[in-house]
Parts: structure tokens; sequence; C-alpha cells
């Protein structure tokens, strides 16, 4: 994926979509191969290990979904959070004058003007 990029073959974007691809392929592949290897040691015909991967690549998707949601939810919460307090700050650097913050930091130009 990196030479791809560095060669200018595609975007960083379309880079990062064929790597994601890529590892949802390798991870189908992994459970498929983990199944047959429990079937080949129990000794069973085998029988249902793409359906019995399908099944269990449905969960995880629906896991890994809540908790992107969950964790998007909780970045949004980040920048209300941000922005209230910025509110806050706005109005009680008004409310003081505009200078009460800057005599703090630069006691020598409020004596000037």
């Amino acid at each position: 994926m990196l030479g791809s990029i560095v060669f200018g073959l595609s975007t960083p974007t379309e880079a990062a979509a064929v790597g994601a691809f890529g590892g949802c392929i390798l991870a189908v592949i992994y459970r498929y191969i983990t199944h047959w290897q429990a079937a080949k040691a129990a000794q069973g015909a085998g029988e249902g290990i793409a359906w019995k991967t399908l099944k269990e690549l449905g969960v995880i998707v629906k896991d890994s979904s809540f908790l992107t949601a969950k964790t998007s939810a909780m970045v949004c919460w980040l920048f209300i959070g941000s922005a209230i307090l910025l509110r806050g700050v706005r109005a009680a650097w008004r409310a003081g004058g505009g200078r009460a913050l800057g005599a703090v930091a630069r006691p020598h130009a409020a004596a000037v003007s």
C-alpha cells in the first residue's frame, strides 16, 4: 500500500480502503481455517464450516459497528464540551473588560496603556 502512495498510483484514502478490504478478507480466511482445523481435530465431517464462519463474522461486524458509534459519540461530546467551555471563557473575558487575562499575561502592557 505504501508503495502505491509513494509512486503516485493511488491516494492515501484509496490505499486505506484497499488495505481495510484486504484485512477483512484475511480475517475471513483465518476464521475459516480455524474452524476447519477444529472440525478436523474433532473428526467431524466439516459440514457447515462456511456457515459457522459467516455467522461468527456477522456478530463481529455488529459489535464493531456499535463500538465505532460509541467512540464517535464520545468524540462528539468532547467537541460539545469544548464549545461550551469556550463560550464560558469568552463571556468571562468580555465581562472583565477584555484586559483581565492580558494584564496577568503581560503586566507591563497594562501599565503602558
